[in-house]
């Protein structure tokens, strides 16, 4: 047959039975694509017809369109919640289950954007955001998830190895992408430090840069945890090592410890105490205690320490109480205040060091040690 005829043969096939059936299923193919890229590409629409609806309606809504089995509800509610931004706070869980759920890179990087408009607040999808970078396949859909753990910050610790992988072996951009989150994770990103000096030693300019700056968020200590010792009631040498712990131990826990000591009850504070009538029991420095952990700017734990007389009170902040029980501050201070009674200060903040680390690292005792006996 000639290459004519069957040319010929083809075309009049193709006008029923099995070539027609195959040229409608593509012709639908090609339809349905068109609309799917149509929708991807088009700027996201506002959800709700009408900007006169509540925030909650439309929040209501969104969240219900997460749950959608076609990508492109998702996508559209997904932009919706984005552009909420901190109000759209209760759809974290939402959004985490459609992140687990999402089958196309279009739906992973809107969800990705929309976690990423909520900062600090999305931290429990970090993880699941670390899942998703390590399973991404193009470079659009990593750099956006890269971006929204930058944005949720110390919280994105769960993804620090993955980043550490992005640096060593992601593509130039990808790497100093990797690098900038990794500095804005910061100390609680402290197991990426070796992979991030060799970044800094070597490469091209802009991950190096990238890089160092990196370094210096995360070596930096935060100066308020530790050890304030006005009163000179601790050696200089323990003070020292008892700052290092702490600092350490408040850049991996997200909480730290604060502790002032005082030769004297303060004048000024003895006169704002005692102008509030205080509840029968409470001592001085349990009230200025109080006050302080009231207005703190840091999650943890506030001690204050008075030589003359000697007074101790532990004070938990707001956000640290559901942690830290009355009892065990009880604790805490009754042993503080033993070592001090047996002149043993320097054994104080060893016992107060222990007891956080406890608080902080899993798998350790969580009571302070025996009480001492005082030195005859």
């Amino acid at each position: 047959m000639s290459a004519r005829k069957s040319f010929w043969s083809m075309r009049v096939s193709s006008e029923g039975g099995f070539g027609g059936t195959m040229r409608n299923v593509a012709l639908t193919a090609l339809v349905w694509f068109a609309v799917e890229r149509l929708c991807w590409e088009t700027p996201a629409q506002p959800p709700i017809a009408g900007p006169s609806l509540p925030v909650q309606e439309d929040l209501e809504m969104l969240r219900q369109r997460l749950r959608s089995p076609f990508s492109v509800e998702v996508i559209t509610a997904a932009r919706g919640l984005e552009r909420l931004g901190p109000a759209a706070k209760s759809a974290v869980p939402d959004l985490n289950l459609a992140l687990l759920r999402a089958n196309f890179s279009d739906e992973r990087i809107a969800i990705a954007k929309a976690l990423g408009a909520l900062g600090p607040d999305a931290e429990e999808a970090a993880l699941n955001l670390a899942l998703a970078l390590r399973k991404a396949g193009f470079p659009q859909e990593r750099q956006a998830i890269m971006r929204t753990l930058g944005k949720i910050g110390p919280g994105a610790r769960p993804a620090v190895p993955i980043l550490v992988e992005m640096l060593r072996s992601g593509l130039p951009e990808e790497a100093r992408l990797a690098a900038e989150v990794l500095g804005e994770i910061g100390p609680a990103a402290q197991e990426a430090v070796p992979a991030l000096r060799l970044a800094a030693g070597s490469g091209f300019s802009h991950i190096k840069t990238a890089a160092a700056e990196a370094l210096q968020k995360i070596q930096q200590a935060d100066q308020r945890f530790g050890v304030k010792d006005h009163g000179r009631v601790f050696s200089p040498a323990a003070v020292m090592l008892a700052n290092d712990e702490l600092r350490r131990l408040a850049a991996t826990s997200r909480a730290g410890v604060v502790v002032e000591t005082y030769a004297n009850f303060p004048a000024d504070q003895v006169s704002r105490v005692t102008s509030r009538m205080l509840p029968e029991g409470t001592n001085l420095i349990d009230a200025w205690a109080l006050d302080r952990v009231r207005t703190a700017d840091y999650n943890g734990l506030l001690i204050l320490i008075c030589r003359s007389p000697l007074q101790v009170a532990v004070m938990p902040t707001p956000t640290m109480r559901s942690q830290l029980d009355p009892q065990s501050c009880a604790r805490l201070r009754e042993q503080i205040l033993s070592r001090l009674q047996a002149h043993q200060e320097d054994e104080a903040l060893r016992d107060l060091v222990l007891f956080w680390r406890s608080r902080s690292v899993p798998g350790t005792r969580t009571e302070p040690p025996a009480k001492p006996q005082p030195q005859r």
